[in-house]
C-alpha cells in the first residue's frame, strides 16, 4: 500500500510537473509553430538560425537600381511586415513611384497569400557622388499563435562613375 502524502506536497509536485510540461511542450510549440523564411529567391535554402543577411550591389551614379527578392516563409507564417528602418542620406529610395522620407517605414505588411511568399520590391536611386551606402530593412513574419521572428537584411550599395570602353579596347 502506498503511503499518503501531505496534500501541500501533492500540490507541489502537480505543480512542479505542470511547469515541466509547460516548458517542454513551449520549445516543441515554438520548434513547430514560429514563422520562419525557408527560402529566398530562386529556392535558395535559409538557414534556420540566421536571421541577418547583408547583400551587397552597386550602381553607377544617379542609376535607378530595382530591388527585387522572392521570399518563401514556412507554413505556419500567416502575416508579415516589411519595414525600412533607415537609409543612407545620399539614397533615394522608392515604394513604387513614391520617395520615402520618413523612417521607419512600412514597405509592406498584410496576411501572407496561400503560396505563403512575399513578393518584395522597392528601388534605389543612387546619388551623384562615388561612395559606399546602406539600406536597412526589418521583415517580421507572426504565426496564427503567439509567435514571430525577425530578420534584418542589410544591402551594401557602391555607386560608381560609369566609363564606357572604347571600340577599340577588349
Amino acid at each position: 500500500m502506498l503511503p499518503k502524502l501531505p496534500i501541500p506536497i501533492l500540490i507541489g509536485i502537480l505543480g512542479v510537473s505542470v511547469v515541466v510540461g509547460l516548458v517542454l511542450g513551449g520549445f516543441f510549440l515554438k520548434e513547430r509553430w514560429e514563422p520562419r523564411i525557408e527560402y529566398l529567391d530562386n529556392y535558395l535554402p535559409v538557414d534556420p538560425e540566421k536571421t541577418e543577411f547583408v547583400f551587397g550591389g552597386g550602381g553607377y551614379l544617379n542609376e535607378k537600381c530595382e530591388c527585387r527578392h522572392m521570399i518563401y516563409t514556412s507554413w505556419s507564417a500567416k502575416r508579415f511586415w516589411v519595414i525600412i528602418e533607415n537609409f543612407s542620406e545620399q539614397l533615394q529610395v522608392l515604394d513604387g513611384n513614391k520617395t520615402i522620407e520618413a523612417i521607419p517605414y512600412v514597405l509592406q505588411e498584410g496576411n501572407l497569400p496561400e503560396e505563403r511568399c512575399i513578393w518584395l520590391v522597392f528601388t534605389i536611386v543612387m546619388p551623384n557622388q562615388t561612395g559606399t551606402y546602406e539600406v536597412n530593412l526589418t521583415i517580421r513574419l507572426y504565426s496564427e499563435l503567439f509567435f514571430s521572428r525577425e530578420y534584418k537584411w542589410k544591402y551594401i550599395l557602391t555607386a560608381d562613375i560609369f566609363v564606357p570602353k572604347s571600340f577599340h579596347e577588349g
